[in-house]
């Protein structure tokens, strides 16, 4: 028969051992959940900042098109004025965080120049180049939109 001091001991070794390796397998899963709560929260940040950056380049564009309707000012003096840093804000961060946005965020940054160098050029309002603006930031709202309510709600 073993001996019950040798028993006790090897009883309090394990459960001790067991204890650590519990309490560090906990840390570690704690750790990881922590993370991966931060990278969720600084995407949902990101998302409302491209958000935000398209919202603020559409009242611009609004904007210009209001004023030169109304004939408050030239376009010369509207376009002088700077744009928001919408186009390239939301190209860094498609990039670095939303790779799916991309292709409709160059799609809009392409269709938003073609109409800012044609008020530049033609001095006047060009209907169907603004409503293709629309367009295209309508297409990458909504894919904003799907993918805060598909991860983040």
């Amino acid at each position: 028969m073993a001996d019950p001091a040798l028993l006790g001991l090897i009883g309090t070794l394990s459960g001790t051992t067991l204890g650590f390796a519990g309490g560090l397998i906990a840390q570690l899963v704690l750790e990881r959940q922590k993370q991966a709560a931060e990278k969720r929260k600084k995407k949902a940040e990101k998302l409302e900042e491209l958000a935000l950056a398209l919202c603020a380049y559409m009242d611009w564009l609004f904007m210009i098109k209001e004023r030169i309707r109304t004939g408050n000012e030239t376009s010369d003096a509207l376009l002088a004025q700077s744009p928001p840093m919408g186009i390239s804000k939301m190209a860094a961060i498609s990039a670095v965080y939303f790779p799916d946005f991309q292709d409709s965020g160059e799609e809009f940054a392409k269709i938003t120049a073609t109409y800012v160098a044609e008020l530049e050029r033609n001095k006047h309002l060009a209907d169907d180049g603004f409503l293709q603006c629309v367009e295209a930031g309508r297409r990458l709202d909504d894919l904003i939109r799907a993918y805060g309510k598909r991860e983040f709600q």
